[in-house]
């Protein structure tokens, strides 16, 4: 936890010298290159990743607020449905790298997949799999059909209204 705070004190520091929130950035996707996609945590989506699957249309729409460096829950999605899957953030966190952790995390974790999700491990294979080949996150996120919605201006609407089927979100709140 006390690490958690420190690049958050880090951060704001570095806000206020010239080209220090480049080099915030740097530093941390350096120092994080290996790691960050690779926890757990997406074990907590499960029960919502089931209630997804049973209210989302074929189809449908779903709008992840606070996608962050790896889009924690729309890959979990992806593996449940063909969804149209919006990525919002205020900030574009996300690396290839970070992606590509990720997706190997969820791989070797294919029969906990299976049994939380009741999807096949062929299914999950054949979607994770080719993820691994693509060396970009434009191209991953036209296979997945994800789209990217970065913006500062959250109280202006980016989507026509009615359009959402689901909204995901994964650590925003502590963060507003």
């Amino acid at each position: 936890m006390i690490k958690y705070h420190l690049w958050a004190v880090g951060e704001k520091c570095l806000s206020f010298v010239p080209f220090g929130k480049n080099l915030y950035h740097f530093v941390g996707s350096i120092v994080n290159r290996r790691s960050r996609g690779t926890s757990d945590s997406f074990r907590t989506s499960f029960r919502l990743a089931r209630k997804a699957k049973e209210l989302i249309p074929p189809g449908g729409t779903v709008l992840e607020v606070g996608t962050g460096w790896f889009h924690h829950d729309a890959f979990l999605l992806y593996l449940l449905g063909d969804y149209k899957i919006y990525l919002f953030d205020v900030q574009d966190k996300g690396k290839i790298y970070y992606i590509h952790n990720y997706l190997r995390k969820l791989l070797s974790s294919v029969e906990l997949l299976v049994s939380e999700l009741n999807i096949t491990p062929e299914r999950i294979q054949n979607r994770l799999r080719p993820l691994l080949e693509i060396t970009s996150r434009e191209e991953i996120y036209e296979k997945c059909n994800f789209h990217k919605c970065i913006t500062t201006k959250t109280d202006e609407p980016f989507l026509p209204e009615n359009s959402v089927d689901f909204m995901i979100s994964c650590c925003v709140l502590n963060h507003i």
